[in-house]
């Protein structure tokens, strides 16, 4: 799929703008080749449909806004992206593993949210600045994933039942061999 032969790029500053209102962009925006909205107190989530919006954006910066929610899977279906900005606002839950499919990805940022769970193998790449502030994050770069006290308690639990259960069975075909 080619890139289309007119394109633009949008550096904007409005304020208190609201993320929703890029549904009004979303019928134009798809000439958009870089769409940089940082430091505009931008909210809510990014809206799933992205990607039919901008398919052939290659710049998507978003950093320092107060962006919530999940990231979207779908924004690894933006075949053309390099580089991709989410820095500094609130976002929660993991990082999609469909997203490192963004093979062009060069510049790539998660810096200072919430984020949590392990860092897809393919995002390894970028250095440990690029997830810091994200106190969940964990594995390469970010250095190896703890296993949380209720884990370990589960899996003592478990070593222990299985244990006693296995005691308990040989115990009792000794038993019934002394018996027979």
């Amino acid at each position: 799929m080619a890139a289309p032969a007119t394109a633009f790029f949008v550096n904007s500053k409005p304020k208190n703008f609201k993320l929703p209102l890029l549904n009004l962009l979303r019928d134009s925006a798809s000439l958009l080749i870089g769409l940089d909205l940082q430091g505009n107190k931008l909210y809510g989530p990014i809206p799933s449909l992205i990607r039919t919006w901008v398919p052939y954006v290659t710049v998507l910066i978003l950093s320092d806004n107060l962006l919530s929610g999940r990231l979207p899977v779908g924004i690894a279906n933006c075949s053309f992206l390099n580089v991709l900005l989410l820095s500094n606002n609130r976002f929660s839950g993991t990082i999609p593993y469909e997203l490192p499919s963004a093979g062009r990805l060069n510049e790539f940022s998660v810096a200072n949210n919430n984020l949590e769970g392990v860092i897809p193998p393919n995002l390894t790449r970028f250095d440990k600045a690029d997830f810091a502030g994200n106190q969940g994050l964990c594995g390469k770069p970010m250095g190896k994933c703890r296993v949380s006290n209720r884990k370990k308690i589960a899996i003592v639990l478990a070593a222990g039942v299985s244990g006693a259960v296995g005691s308990i069975l040989l115990s009792l075909a000794l038993w019934r061999m002394r018996v027979i």
